[in-house]
């Protein structure tokens, strides 16, 4: 009898935990492990707004993936073009694989809403290469500004108040004293604008965070605009809507944040899904496929407590991982899959250097304490995944600045 085939698409947070807690949980002579992911390296989503704003470059937010790996798994640089369920078949750039058993976590892709000109003319922070180009971007529109003066050049919006807006203001109003002095520009001068429909900002975190974070920004010189709709975007500027009133804000940044969505390659194949997300079984495989498990931002795992889903984070993809990989070795021992149990430490978000707000097990933090549970935190992710020597290569050592 052959070896049971395991193919894991995707190596991000959800990929990722599976892959290493798979093979510290099964005898890998007994299965055929394969990792498929676009790229040799994974990226820290939650670290990307740091690159984009500046504070570190791309390449601290990005780490190998074959190193991590065990021998006996296999390593794929393949871009997946299909999942045919039907015939458990995984149609790469680089070739065809079988499965028995398949992990799908392709993550996530910016949501434009159908808003005319936002997938041409905005910047995302939706990976590492993304993150870089609008640090590159911003720098560019500077230069131009110091050289003709234009306005639009030295003004940048944000569309999107959630948690990844946010977190990129924080970090970015910490570089523009330094990006003003590069470029001879008077600080006065530089305009960050946030746009959000809804009419307040961070709509996961208590209402008191959120204004904490709002003003703490707004001290700090982010302009907002709360209650507007962007409703066109061009090369010149966005349209916005605010109480049935159009106005036009003219700018050669813009940097989109206001939603996300799952993977276009699992909204194309046959697994039933809404906005590329299939919603799983409380053993986060799908009904209609039971030997497909869905983990991270392509999945929707409900809360059978609150019956509503749970926010997609990058610690409820490392949980559902680490679940995965048990219930398939359950699986292989002929015994019950368990249901998955999250354990939620809470949320944490960045507001620049020594600045945050947490919610961690029903307490509020705000300040330098939330400041330092996020790097605590991103190092805990380092270490789930890579122990001790990935948080010696990649860790945030300096947690108390």
């Amino acid at each position: 009898m052959g070896k049971t085939k395991i193919v894991i698409v995707g190596a991000g947070y959800g990929g990722l935990a599976s892959v290493v807690t798979l093979q510290r949980k099964i005898a890998l002579d007994t299965v055929d492990i394969t990792l498929i992911n676009k790229n040799d390296y994974h990226y820290e989503t939650t670290w990307l707004h740091e690159a984009a704003a500046g504070a570190i470059s791309a390449n601290d937010v990005c780490y190998e993936i074959e190193p991590l790996l065990k021998q006996g798994v296999r390593f794929v640089q393949a871009t997946v073009e299909t999942l045919d369920v039907e015939q458990q078949q995984v149609l790469t750039s680089h070739g065809t694989y079988e499965y028995d058993y398949l992990i799908v976590g392709l993550g996530f892709e910016a949501q434009h809403y159908n808003i005319p000109g936002i997938e041409q003319h905005a910047l995302t922070i939706s990976n590492a290469l993304a993150a870089s180009k609008v640090w590159a971007h911003v720098n560019a529109q500077f230069a131009r500004y110091e050289q003709y003066g234009r306005p639009e050049d030295a003004t940048i919006v944000v569309g999107g108040a959630g948690f990844t807006g946010i977190e990129f203001l924080g970090t970015f109003v910490d570089q523009l004293p330094k990006l003003a002095a590069a470029y001879h520009i008077p600080l006065e001068t530089l305009r960050v604008i946030c746009v959000e429909s809804a009419t307040t900002i961070l709509p996961d975190f208590p209402e008191t965070l959120a204004q904490y974070a709002q003003q703490a920004l707004t001290a700090r010189g982010v302009e907002w605009m709360t209650q507007t709709a962007i409703i066109g975007c061009t090369d010149k500027g966005i349209t916005v809507r605010q109480q049935q009133q159009e106005s036009f804000i003219p700018t050669s940044t813009i940097i989109w944040t206001a939603g996300v969505k799952g993977s276009s390659i699992v909204e194309a194949s046959s697994l039933p899904s809404a906005g590329g997300r299939v919603q799983v079984l409380p053993t986060l495989n799908v009904e209609q496929y039971p030997n497909v498990f869905v983990v991270g931002d392509c999945s929707i795992v409900i809360d059978r407590y609150e019956q509503k889903p749970y926010p997609p984070t990058a610690q409820l993809a490392m949980q559902q991982g680490e679940t995965i990989a048990l219930n398939l070795q359950r699986l292989f021992a002929d015994e019950p899959m368990v249901p998955f149990m999250p354990n939620l430490k809470g949320s944490v978000c960045s507001l620049g250097k020594g600045d945050g707000i947490a919610l961690v097990k029903g307490r509020e933090y705000t300040g330098r304490k939330a400041a330092v549970l996020k790097k605590m935190i991103d190092n805990h992710a380092l270490f789930l995944v890579g122990g001790p020597g990935l948080i010696a290569k990649k860790g945030k050592f300096n947690i108390f600045k």
